[in-house]
């Protein structure tokens, strides 16, 4: 059943669909949902590095796919852009400590659907030749793209290269 859901879950997110709260009403309950980068050997699945809220937060960092602190979820904003928003904190994913100088991922920001956006907050989907409807996630601020090395506890950052940014989808 799990597998059934995460590869619906895959091709609605191909199409373009999002699991999403309405409206973008923001809750504290735990969704299951987690933002990863992915295998396709044996059909899309989720592999390291997963965004991940370290020890509650509020640095973003990396850890193993299921583990705990791992509730990021996507939230389209329209007109192409979206934000993360962390069921752990109830905050977005921006520039830690909302330090327009401090690239390193954080989950203290205001989100831009309360319309008071953080620094770094705000993202666009590219595909970059991700394959199976991957994306990379390009921050406006810093004109590059969300990442993390593969490593656990290794730091995210919003100012990576397209080029070291992993493809990432998200899994429930």
């Amino acid at each position: 059943m799990k597998r059934i859901v995460m590869i619906l879950s895959a091709l609605l997110i191909g199409l373009g669909a999002t699991f999403t709260a309405p409206a973008l009403a923001q809750s504290n309950a735990l969704t299951g949902e987690q933002v990863c980068s992915y295998t396709t050997i044996n059909g899309v699945q989720p592999y390291t590095p997963c965004a991940n809220n370290w020890n509650g937060g509020a640095l973003i960092k990396t850890y193993t796919p299921g583990a705990s602190h791992e509730d990021i979820v996507e939230q389209p904003l329209g007109n192409g852009y979206w934000q993360f928003y962390d069921n752990q904190t109830g905050d977005c994913l921006g520039d830690n400590n909302n330090s327009p100088t401090d690239a390193k991922v954080g989950s203290e920001d205001s989100c831009p659907s309360t319309g008071n956006a953080g620094w770094g907050t705000v993202f666009e989907y590219q595909s970059n030749g991700c394959p199976d409807s991957g994306e990379q996630f390009y921050n406006l601020h810093w004109k590059n793209y969300m990442s993390g090395a593969v490593s656990n506890g290794s730091q995210w950052y919003l100012n990576v290269s397209s080029y070291d940014s992993a493809c990432y989808i998200s899994f429930f």
